[in-house]
């Protein structure tokens, strides 16, 4: 008899973090279905390549996770491909960053469509083919859980990402699937390396403070919370430390370092 290879579901996969976890999940012998703005063919072989045997299948769909329709049309073609999922998870995002008197609402808007909504649309059309055993991972931020300078906008997508995974996990823990959700520190993407070019001096130095970590090195400690089934993972000691200060120091303290950091750079670079 067969023995059943386990079905992964991608979005974001043709990029960064989402390729990144599409290639490791196929050399672990799964059949990986990857969906994306685009269909990129090959970025879809180059994931193949790395499968851990012929027989597995590496398969893509076009999908705008702003578009809950087209969203779950294209997770039912996948179902009917590969069958029901095991674990999905949710990479597609952007980033925009911008204080709020500089920031455009319909930029702001988009990033909370594409992070915000697109989790939600993703979800709503996984989660219909998942029962017991499957898991849903929705990647948030370090931002999502600890406020940072000039992410007006992604900071209050990926916070609202922690909370939807939060009640998600409440709604599915009965019946029998987990969801969990990834917050990872800055990770030298094509989309980080491109804020680099205007990123706010208050806003690298905060960064700093919660360290950057190579690509591959953050997929392996996001799989290896996914394989514990973990809540909320986040890769990079640094970044760790960071999350823990903001949940454990008192408020008052935490936001007068913060706000003395925040003023010295500011005077420092003329800004104030």
């Amino acid at each position: 008899m067969a023995v059943k290879r386990k079905v992964v579901f991608i979005t974001g996969g043709m990029s960064g973090i989402g390729h990144c976890l599409a290639g490791k999940y196929a050399a672990r012998g799964c059949d990986v279905g990857v969906l994306d703005l685009a269909v990129d063919e090959s970025k879809r072989s180059a994931i193949e390549r790395l499968r851990a045997g012929p027989e597995q299948r590496v398969r893509a769909w076009k999908a705008d996770v702003t578009d809950a329709a087209g969203v779950k049309a294209a997770i039912d073609a996948a179902v009917a491909e590969l069958g029901a999922p095991d674990l999905v998870i949710n990479s597609a995002g952007i980033q925009r960053a911008g204080e709020i008197l500089a920031q455009p609402v319909e930029e702001f808007e988009l990033v909370v469509r594409v992070n915000l909504f697109g989790s939600r649309n993703v979800a709503a059309a996984a989660l219909a083919h998942m029962g017991k055993g499957g898991q849903l991972a929705l990647i948030s931020s370090l931002a999502g859980l600890v406020a940072s300078y000039s992410y007006t906008a992604y900071c209050s997508s990926k916070f609202g990402v922690v909370g939807l995974a939060g009640v998600l996990r409440v709604e599915m823990k009965p019946r029998g699937i987990d969801v969990s959700v990834i917050c990872p520190p800055e990770i030298r993407t094509a989309m980080v390396e491109k804020e680099l070019q205007t990123m706010h001096p208050v806003t690298r130095e905060l960064k700093d403070f919660a360290g950057t970590i190579p690509l591959e090195e953050s997929c392996d400690e996001m799989m290896a919370g996914l394989d514990r089934r973990q809540f909320r993972i986040v890769p990079g000691a640094k970044a760790r430390l960071t999350y823990r200060l903001g949940r454990y120091l008192p408020d008052a303290a935490l936001r007068g370092i913060v706000d003395s950091k925040v003023e010295k750079i500011l005077r420092r670079e003329g800004l104030l």
